[in-house]
C-alpha cells in the first residue's frame, strides 16, 4: 500500500503542540497506524479556525500534486473547528501592521504558503481561537487587541457559519475533482444553533432536535444544500446529533490532558 493521509484540524487534531509530552497522540496518528498509511501529513495547528484549516489542507494537497503524486493514493481526513474562530490574514498593506507582533505564541502567525512555518514571517494568518476575551490566554497583546476590535465591530455568527459552509464545500469539490478519497468530522457540533454562545464547553448536551444553524441563517442555505453530509462521520447518541470528539469525550467521561482542554489519548484512539 503506497497511500498517504493528509489530516487537518485544530488542537483536537494536533498532538505536536506540547513538546514536553511527545508520546501522546491525537486521532490523526491512530488513523495512520490503523490503516497502514506509508506517511501522514498532519497540518493541524491549535486554535485554528476553519479558514486556516482549509488553507493548510489545500496547500498540502497542492504540494503533493505538484510533486507528481497520484491523487488516487491521497486520502484526507479533516476535523472542522468552531465557527466562532476567526483567522485573519495580515500583511504590511495594513496601516498599523508594524504595531502587530508577528512572532507571538497564542494566535501565532501561520503563512499558508509555507504551512509548517509558524514564527518570524512578514505576513500570514493570525488566529483568534475564539473570542479574544481572557488576557491570560494570550502572549501577544497586539494580536489580542486586533481581534478585540474585530469581534466588537465586525464579527457575526451568520457570516462565520456562511464561511465555514463555503470552506467545507471548497474542500469537498477539490477532493471530488482530483479523485481524493476523504471523510470529515467536527470537533463538536457546529451545525445546530448555539444562540451566540461562542464556547464549546457550554454546548455539549442535548443537541438532538435543536434548531439547525442553516434555519436560523438562511443566507448559507445555497451552500449548505450542496454539502455532501454522507462524507461526515458524526457522533450520535440519545441526546446528541451531528456531534464530534468533544461530545464523545463529554458523554463518556473522558480524562482530559492536564494542560489543555483536549481529550486524552485513549479516547482519541476509541474515537
Amino acid at each position: 500500500m503506497n497511500k498517504v493521509l493528509i489530516t487537518g484540524g485544530c488542537s483536537f487534531s494536533d498532538s505536536a503542540f506540547n513538546p514536553k509530552k511527545p508520546n501522546r497522540k491525537s486521532w490523526v496518528y491512530y488513523l495512520v497506524d490503523k490503516y497502514n498509511y506509508i506517511k501522514g501529513y498532519h497540518t493541524a495547528v491549535g486554535a485554528s479556525g476553519n479558514e486556516l484549516i482549509t488553507q493548510r489542507v489545500i496547500s498540502q494537497i497542492n504540494h503533493l500534486i505538484k510533486s507528481g503524486y497520484n491523487t488516487k493514493n491521497i486520502h484526507l481526513a479533516i476535523m472542522w473547528s468552531g465557527i466562532e474562530r476567526t483567522d485573519l490574514f495580515i500583511s504590511d498593506e495594513i496601516d498599523d501592521f508594524s504595531k502587530i507582533e508577528m512572532n507571538g505564541d497564542n494566535g501565532q502567525t501561520v503563512c499558508f504558503e509555507q504551512w509548517n512555518q509558524r514564527h518570524d514571517v512578514s505576513k500570514g494568518f493570525i488566529r483568534s481561537g475564539g473570542e479574544a476575551i481572557d488576557d491570560k490566554d494570550w502572549r501577544s497583546k497586539s494580536q489580542r487587541d486586533y481581534f478585540l476590535n474585530y469581534y466588537k465591530n465586525y464579527f457575526t455568527q451568520e457570516n462565520s457559519f456562511l464561511q465555514t459552509c463555503k470552506n467545507i464545500l471548497l474542500i469537498q469539490n477539490l477532493c471530488d475533482k482530483h479523485n481524493i478519497k476523504y471523510c470529515m468530522f467536527v470537533y463538536n457540533n457546529i451545525f445546530n444553533w448555539t444562540k451566540n454562545d461562542h464556547t464549546y464547553r457550554n454546548f455539549l448536551t442535548k443537541t438532538k432536535g435543536v434548531e439547525k444553524m442553516v434555519d436560523v441563517f438562511n443566507t448559507a442555505r445555497h451552500i449548505y444544500n450542496l454539502i455532501d453530509f454522507d462524507k461526515f462521520i458524526f457522533y450520535e447518541s440519545d441526546t446528541t446529533e451531528m456531534g464530534g470528539l468533544a461530545e464523545f469525550a463529554h458523554e463518556n467521561d473522558v480524562e482530559y490532558w492536564d494542560d489543555y482542554d483536549n481529550d486524552g489519548d485513549d479516547f482519541h484512539e476509541d474515537y
